[in-house]
């Protein structure tokens, strides 16, 4: 993200009179694309190693601890991430503001925040499923899901990335 932001701080020359702006767009797009990424290809690579060999959980209130600890420090992030984009938003809806915003590190982190704090409480369901019903697979059903959560924001902004190149 810092070097997007160097990137589109650069001042307009001869070959971009009109500046660098845009590359903020592009390499905001990129960090999303790579973090979704690596994120689900890592969920889903634990999700059928567990379903292929399973195991039953061992010291689950590490998990536990793990769990709570990321959602309250996620849930910090989240909160920030939201004041921020409060800040910028006036009295526009959320839904406006995130449309006209020229700043897409403000929601890519809401939007990142948000599908990581959605990810645990699927990660907590699934592993306190397997204390009550015994299935094995019931965490990496979770990791999975999370796998999935994780991957649909970057081809939500995808999308809209490509909707406001269309319209100009």
């Amino acid at each position: 993200m810092r070097y997007g932001y160097r990137r589109a701080a650069r001042t307009p020359d001869p070959v971009h009179p009109l500046g660098y702006g845009r590359e903020l767009y592009f390499w905001s797009f990129i960090v999303a694309v790579l973090l979704f990424a690596l994120g689900a290809g890592v969920s889903v690579y634990q999700g059928v190693l567990r379903v292929r060999t399973p195991k039953p959980i061992q010291d689950a209130y590490i998990n536990d601890i793990v769990l709570g600890l990321s959602f309250v420090f996620e849930g910090l992030s989240w909160r920030v991430a939201l004041r921020a984009f409060r800040a910028t938003k006036d009295d526009l809806s959320y839904w406006k503001a995130f449309r006209r915003s020229k700043d897409p590190p403000s929601f890519m982190v809401l939007f990142e925040d948000s599908a990581a704090l959605m990810g645990i409480v699927i990660a907590t369901l699934g592993t306190n499923s397997h204390r009550t019903r015994s299935w094995s697979h019931s965490v990496s059903s979770s990791r999975t899901s999370c796998a999935r959560r994780k991957s649909k924001p970057a081809w939500f902004v995808s999308k809209i990335g490509s909707a406001r190149n269309t319209r100009r």
